[in-house]
């Protein structure tokens, strides 16, 4: 019959065990790289490393979606600022026919530089980035207008949208990132009548003037056309 180890001996053995345990935590941490791999290694530190996990994953996925969203502002700040071009360039085109030197056939060659600005500018409205037309606002799947000279404004609106989307950011604050077509290119007034800056509409009016040789409304085209430049400049400055 084996007698009780005396005391002594038995905390010799409990610390051999301790110091057994801890070699093997530490080789634990060194080859995986945590200091804490299963709960019983840190009970009472579960419930924080769990919110750490969950906080890493959360900023994990807001890098993505800050990243794929940088790709669409950019490209948008970039069209906008194509479009902000065209309508330096029309304001030319205007002045050029507003002249008293210009004549009716002089006036219809620069009607068709206009309407290709025209035509521009509708793409513009519907450029696509990674799949999403970017000033489709909600309905991002497909583009908000398409060329319709017969229209006072020269387009017709497929559709009329808002765009809701925003990102978060890692302080917890979220923002908007997106602007829509009708908002930068169509804009109207509260009774959904044209408003005065609005760009395709500009754009269409001075067209017209050309090709209808009418002095008077081409003096209005400038006004309309500077009304409608100072308008996507403010809209760009939303993406810069």
């Amino acid at each position: 019959m084996i007698g009780n180890i005396d005391p002594s001996a038995e905390r010799f053995l409990a610390d051999l065990e301790r110091i057994r345990q801890a070699g093997e935590r530490a080789t634990r941490e060194i080859s995986s790289g945590l200091r804490v791999s299963t709960a019983s290694d840190a009970p009472d530190q579960i419930s924080d490393i769990l919110q750490l996990r969950a906080d890493l994953a959360r900023n994990a996925q807001i890098r993505v979606n800050l990243t794929r969203v940088k790709s669409e502002v950019d490209t948008a700040e970039r069209t906008l600022e194509h479009s902000a071009r065209l309508l330096d360039r029309a304001l030319v085109l205007a002045v050029q026919g507003a002249t008293s030197t210009a004549t009716a056939e002089s006036r219809r060659i620069l009607a068709g530089e206009v309407e290709a600005i025209l035509e521009q500018l509708v793409a513009a409205s519907r450029t696509l980035v990674g799949g999403r037309f970017v000033f489709s606002g909600d309905r991002d799947q497909e583009p908000a207008h398409q060329l319709n000279l017969a229209n006072p404004n020269g387009v017709d609106r497929l559709f009329s949208v808002q765009a809701t989307r925003r990102i978060d950011h890692p302080s917890g604050t979220s923002f908007a990132v997106a602007k829509t077509a009708e908002e930068i290119f169509d804009n109207r007034n509260a009774d959904d009548t044209l408003a005065a800056d609005n760009v395709f509409a500009a754009i269409n009016s001075l067209r017209l003037a050309l090709e209808t040789d009418d002095q008077v409304a081409l003096d209005a085209s400038l006004t309309a056309i500077r009304q409608a430049s100072d308008h996507l400049n403010t809209q760009l400055s939303f993406y810069g």
